[in-house]
């Protein structure tokens, strides 16, 4: 009945995710796709009065005051006329403003694996500042406070809870996920929406932000102050979400040089970020284009009336449009390595991919890898040997073909075949798998690393009748080999590995009196089997990675 702006928005409210972890009661309402909550107002004669799900009032027991929220509400006389300036209309007949900031909503499911993974590895980086709940352990006891730390993660704000809902069926919270008792949940720290009541110059949060908090002594002849809650109020409350604002802080008196060097610390940033970005926006010249709009601001926030500079009444506070300038290039910042984060490892396939057509080139290139070496090998001995200028133009397209994939999922089309590499080292065994027919010998991974170089010279001496070795001793010397790779896939291939094998080796001619066909049989065996020995080693790496996800339970005292 006291505040007008009830009348036009309605006395139901939504319960923030918060609220929700800390037992709140609640209600789903299809409607809006909300938890609504049950709110706490006052109490007298022993009787603890709530707004209820629809709206209306009820009440409940004392035991029940844990499940009710905290709305809370506040009057300012001398804060009324800034925020109503800086309020933007809602339905088109209220008055909404941000002011102050609490822990509200649960970022989705990655961001929450993302930011559980960071903190286990003491990645996050702690703000300074912190929030205070009460400890659930046990409904009867009396309030327990217990500290929240608030931690920054790519311009964000968030605090770690343990869920405090003791359901048997949880409630979904806002990212569509449930969480039981004493899971771990991640709060996104964001601005506090107050509707504003213009009668009695009162702002009242939009959402009910907390539960958990008793509504004792039930006595207090309807003084909320002298309850559980109106403590937490003003001991807590007020302190928490006003921490980052200027309410609580006097003599705020913002240094224009450290203004400015906070700026160039954040630009300087976003520039070291833009050498692995790979999108199509013009990062910089966004940037420009905020840093100039809030110097147009700036302007816009003085009026010249005669020879004085007099602050206008309808303009935003100068501190806010900094808070946001900041805001808006963390924002950029977040995008930028977002971004550079989700290509770092087809950034590495490009380049390597680029510098592997390079040495295809007959270019000399300087940092060379694993199969960049490879390829040095290829075009130096295997092609020489290989004598086919065909083959260089096919070896040529496999790396062209792949840098256009690159290119293209890059340019953010998911339909891309390079998807199907996840990392460098992924790419760089599909590479091989690709070049497999063409090779005889790779340098890091053969086992016999003169093998190319015995075959080029064999050839060689047979053509100049400079051939002397017997012609089974020279057969049988790779032969060796050829056995070598049908060991390793008899004791390491699965079933399927090993039917391979044997069809390789009942497709395979019989030996003749001539030797560059046996040698040419040997050769075609060897490349075959070696592709084999490949398929392997992908299959047991994928499965060592499997491995690592398990959990051995055996040790763990699952009875705390």
């Amino acid at each position: 009945n006291r505040l007008q702006v009830l009348n036009k928005y309605g006395s139901a409210v939504i319960a923030t995710d918060l609220a929700v972890l800390t037992n709140c009661g609640y209600m789903y309402d299809k409607k809006r796709h909300a938890n609504l909550g049950l709110v706490l107002t006052n109490s007298r004669n022993n009787n603890f009065h709530v707004v209820g799900f629809n709206g209306e009032s009820s009440t409940i027991d004392s035991y029940n005051t844990r499940f009710g929220c905290i709305r809370p509400a506040f009057s300012s006389t001398s804060l009324f006329p800034e925020l109503l300036t800086k309020s933007v209309s809602s339905h088109g007949v209220l008055h909404e403003v941000e002011f102050g900031e609490y822990p509200q909503f649960a970022p989705k499911a990655k961001m929450q694996k993302i930011l559980e993974d960071k903190y286990e590895k003491k990645l996050l980086k702690e703000t300074g500042r912190s929030y205070t709940l009460n400890l659930l352990e046990n409904v009867y006891r009396d309030f327990q406070p217990y500290t929240c730390h608030e931690y920054e993660y790519e311009g964000k704000k968030y605090i770690r809870i343990r869920s405090q809902n003791d359901r048997f069926v949880s409630p979904k919270l806002t990212n569509g996920v449930s969480y039981k008792e004493k899971q771990y949940v991640w709060i996104e720290v964001t601005p506090v929406v107050w509707l504003i009541d213009e009668k009695t110059k009162t702002f009242i949060s939009k959402y009910a932000l907390l539960a958990g908090i008793n509504f004792e002594p039930a006595d207090s002849r309807g003084d909320v102050r002298a309850t559980c809650a109106g403590m937490f109020l003003d001991k807590y409350m007020a302190r928490d979400i006003f921490q980052s604002t200027n309410v609580n802080k006097k003599n705020v008196n913002y240094n224009e040089r450290e203004k400015t060097y906070k700026i160039s610390a954040i630009v300087e940033e976003i520039k070291r970020a833009l050498s692995s970005y790979y999108g199509h926006e013009d990062i910089m010249g966004k940037v420009d284009a905020l840093i100039s709009k809030y110097n147009d601001d700036i302007d816009q926030t003085y009026k010249i009336k005669k020879d004085d500079i007099v602050l206008t009444t309808d303009t935003v506070d100068r501190d806010l449009l900094y808070a946001k300038l900041i805001s808006d290039l963390e924002d950029v910042l977040s995008d930028v390595k977002r971004s550079s984060e989700k290509y770092i490892e087809y950034t590495k396939m490009l380049e390597s991919t680029k510098k592997c057509i390079d040495v295809l080139n007959g270019n000399d290139v300087e940092d060379k890898d694993d199969l960049i070496k490879d390829i040095v090998t290829i075009k130096k001995v295997v092609l020489p040997f290989l004598g086919d200028d065909s083959k260089k133009n096919e070896i040529m397209t496999i790396f062209t073909d792949n840098e256009k994939a690159i290119n293209e999922y890059l340019r953010e089309n998911e339909d891309s075949k390079i998807k199907q590499y996840k990392t460098l080292e992924e790419y760089k065994l599909g590479i091989r798998k690709q070049l497999q027919p063409y090779l005889i010998d790779l340098s890091t991974l053969v086992r016999n690393k003169d093998m190319v170089n015995e075959i080029k010279s064999g050839y060689v001496k047979m053509l100049d009748g400079l051939f002397v070795k017997s012609k089974n001793e020279y057969i049988n010397s790779f032969l060796m080999e050829v056995k070598k790779l049908i060991d390793e896939i008899s004791v390491r291939g699965n079933s399927v590995e090993k039917e391979k094998m044997q069809a390789i080796l009942a497709g395979k001619s019989e030996f003749g009196d001539d030797l560059t066909e046996n040698l040419t049989i040997v050769v075609s065996l060897y490349k075959d089997l070696y592709g084999i020995v490949l398929d392997i080693e992908s299959r047991e790496k994928k499965q060592m990675e499997h491995e690592k996800y398990k959990i051995d339970i055996q040790g763990i005292n699952l009875s705390k």
